[in-house]
C-alpha cells in the first residue's frame, strides 16, 4: 500500500512522481473477495498507525482498479462501526485502468482495421495480444494520421450516411481521438470539467460495447461526481485542484520496479525484505534512477512524422475502398463476441 506526502510549495509534476509516495508495507494478499481487501486494508492501517490516526480527522480518496474500487465500496456500504477508518476513504475509479482497458477494447472491436495499419507502417504483424506499449502506438499512428486526412476526407463525402463510411467515421473522429487523450492528456490536464466530459462520453461507448463492469461502474462514478458536487462541496473543489493525484499509475509504477529486482522463484517474505530495502536504504540517485521516471508534458524525442506519413497512406487507401462501396455494406455484430 502507497500514500502520498503532500508538501507545499510543490508544483503538480513534482507531486505526481514516488518521491512524495511512501511505501507502508509489501505483504501476500490473494485480494479475490471483499473480506480479502478489508484484511489487506486493516494490515495496512496496522502497519501505518499515522495513518489510522489521520483518518479519525480527514478523509482520503481511494483511487483503484475495478476490483479495488468495487470492494472498497462494498466494505463502506456496509460497515456498522461509526468510528471505522473505513468510512474515511473515498472509493475512486483509477482513471488509469480505464484508459488501458479502453485502448485495449478499442484494439480488439477495431482489430481488423488496426492490424493492417500497424503491419503496413511498421512491417511486422500486431500480435494477438500485444503489450500496453504497442496499443499506445498504433493508436497514436492513426490519430495522427487522420489529423493529415480528416479535412479533406469529410469535404469529399459531407453528408454520406453509408454504414461502412458511418462506421468508419465514428472509429476515426470519436473512438481513437477519445482513447488518445483519454489520460495522458485530458486527466492529467487536471481539469475536472473536462475529464468528466469525456467518461460521460465514455459510459456510453462502454454501454455500447456492453463491456462487461465498466458499462456500469462507469455510470456509478458518474453519479459519485453529482453526489460528491452536491453534498460535498469542500471535497468537490479539492478534488478540482489536486485531480492529477487521484491516480493508482503510481501501484502500477511500483509493480514494474519489483518485478525489475526480484526472481519468479522468491517467496512472499523475500519479495518484502526486497521491496522494503529497495524502498528504504538505496542512493539518492539510484531512487531517482530506477524508482522514478523524468516527464516533461508535451515533449518527446521521438519523430513521429515518418510514421503519421506511412499509416495515413495506409488509412486513405482503406477510405477509398470505403468510397468504391458506397450502399453495398451491411450491418455485422460482433461485439459480443469480441469482449466476452
Amino acid at each position: 500500500m502507497f500514500f502520498h506526502r503532500v508538501y507545499s510549495g510543490l508544483s503538480h509534476d513534482e507531486l505526481c512522481t514516488l518521491n512524495t509516495t511512501i511505501l507502508v508495507d509489501e505483504f501476500e494478499q490473494s485480494l479475490k473477495s471483499m473480506e480479502n481487501y478489508k484484511s489487506a486494508i486493516n494490515h495496512s492501517l496496522n502497519c501505518c498507525l499515522e495513518l489510522r490516526q489521520y483518518l479519525d480527522k480527514f478523509v482520503i480518496p481511494a483511487p483503484g482498479d475495478w476490483p479495488t474500487w468495487f470492494y472498497e465500496k462494498k466494505l463502506i456500504a456496509q460497515e456498522m462501526n461509526e468510528s471505522s477508518p473505513l468510512l474515511s476513504f473515498i472509493p475512486e475509479q483509477g482513471p488509469f485502468h480505464v484508459f488501458l482497458n479502453l485502448q485495449e477494447d478499442v484494439l480488439k472491436i477495431y482489430h481488423f482495421i488496426l492490424e493492417r495499419i500497424y503491419k503496413e507502417t511498421f512491417g511486422s504483424d500486431l500480435p494477438k495480444k500485444p503489450k500496453p506499449f504497442r496499443i499506445s502506438l498504433v493508436i497514436t499512428a492513426v490519430f495522427l494520421a487522420w489529423t493529415k486526412l480528416r479535412h479533406k476526407v469529410l469535404q469529399k463525402f459531407q453528408l454520406c450516411k453509408d454504414i461502412e463510411y458511418s462506421c468508419l467515421l465514428f472509429l476515426l473522429d470519436e473512438v481513437i481521438p477519445l482513447s488518445f487523450f483519454h489520460y495522458p492528456v485530458t486527466f492529467r490536464s487536471g481539469n475536472l470539467d473536462d475529464y468528466m466530459e469525456t467518461m460521460l462520453k465514455l459510459s456510453i461507448l462502454f454501454i455500447i460495447w456492453q463491456r462487461r463492469h465498466y458499462d456500469r461502474s462507469t455510470l456509478s462514478m458518474l453519479s459519485d461526481f453529482c453526489f460528491h458536487k452536491q453534498h460535498f462541496p469542500w471535497y468537490h473543489e479539492l478534488k478540482k485542484k489536486w485531480l492529477v493525484l487521484i491516480t493508482e499509475k503510481k501501484v502500477e509504477i511500483w509493480h514494474s520496479v519489483l518485478r525489475s529486482i526480484i526472481q519468479v522463484y522468491d517467496k512472499a517474505a523475500e519479495i518484502r525484505a526486497k521491496a522494503t530495502s529497495f524502498a528504504a536504504s538505496k542512493s539518492e540517485q539510484r531512487f531517482h534512477t530506477n524508482f522514478t521516471k523524468p516527464y516533461s508534458r508535451g515533449f518527446s524525442n521521438n519523430d513521429l512524422s515518418i510514421i503519421a506519413g506511412k499509416a495515413a497512406e495506409v488509412l486513405l487507401s482503406t477510405i477509398k475502398k470505403v468510397g468504391q462501396n458506397l450502399g453495398k455494406s451491411k450491418q455485422v455484430d460482433t461485439i459480443n463476441n469480441i469482449l466476452s
